[in-house]
């Protein structure tokens, strides 16, 4: 990608327009005992209100990201599943 440093700080602009607090998803490390926790619906239920939020924060990164991510660099990193994880 030639223009990486164009997108970064494009990207970097448009996460921020979004939520300060979904930029933090970008540079602090992901907590993967979230994740395990909502494997599954009725451990999702059973987090704490402030564990769902960070959660659902962690999942709209990820999705910010890879919608923001060119075809052929999407492929390659397909098999991250949260926004750290994919620099």
């Amino acid at each position: 990608m030639n223009d990486f440093p164009s997108w970064k700080n494009r990207f970097h602009t448009y996460v921020q327009g979004q939520s300060t607090e979904l930029w933090t998803c970008f540079i602090n490390t992901f907590n993967a005992n979230l994740e395990v926790a909502a494997s599954t619906l009725a451990g999702y239920a059973n987090m704490l209100e402030d564990d769902k939020k960070a959660y659902d924060l962690e999942k709209k990164a990820f999705a910010t990201l890879t919608q923001a991510l060119n075809k052929d660099i999407y492929h390659q990193r397909r098999q991250c599943s949260y926004p750290k994880n994919s620099s």
